[in-house]
């Protein structure tokens, strides 16, 4: 499944409708940077980077440094609703038990991916890095005319001599 950009409109549609006119009223000052833009950056780069936080995820990471897994865009958008709530004063009144229990269990998600307890899924564009340099393999590096096979050489091999069985 194609990883996915974390889209501002589907972060405003998450809004109720007072919460909306408190944002347009406070929040969107004249000559102010869009606080939704900002915000889904970030938590582009907080998703992408719990993705990447365990080992075997970090070749998942997507060529495109804007998109996330899809399996964690609700998780996203909750963490995107919620920093934007908090991010002007009108908007904290909003912020009520339900919301910080959203949030915190967003929260979990990107840290159970963390941990690799939540799988994510391979993107169609991974591209794996399958040169013999990408693995770091001196054997490979030191004896390359092995068709394709590595030998790695066994340093503790002894040669015994084993003729008496003959």
């Amino acid at each position: 499944m194609a990883w996915v950009s974390l889209n501002e409109d589907d972060v405003r549609n998450e809004l109720s409708q007072p919460e909306k006119d408190a944002f347009n009223t406070f929040a969107l000052e004249s000559g102010q940077a869009d606080r939704i833009t900002s915000i889904c950056q970030w938590v582009t780069s907080l998703v992408r980077g719990r993705v990447g936080a365990y080992a075997q995820n970090r070749n998942l990471l997507d060529l495109v440094a804007a998109n996330i897994p899809p399996e964690l865009y609700g998780a996203a958008i909750e963490i995107a609703r919620y920093k934007l709530l908090t991010s002007f004063p009108a908007g904290r009144v909003f912020i009520d038990e339900a919301r910080i229990a959203s949030f915190k269990d967003a929260n979990k998600q990107l840290d159970d991916v963390a941990k690799g307890l939540i799988a994510v899924e391979q993107p169609p564009t991974a591209q794996f890095d399958l040169s013999p340099s990408a693995f770091n393999s001196q054997d490979y590096q030191a004896n390359p005319t092995t068709s394709g096979r590595v030998v790695s050489p066994n340093k503790y091999k002894q040669d015994l001599d084993f003729s008496f069985w003959h």
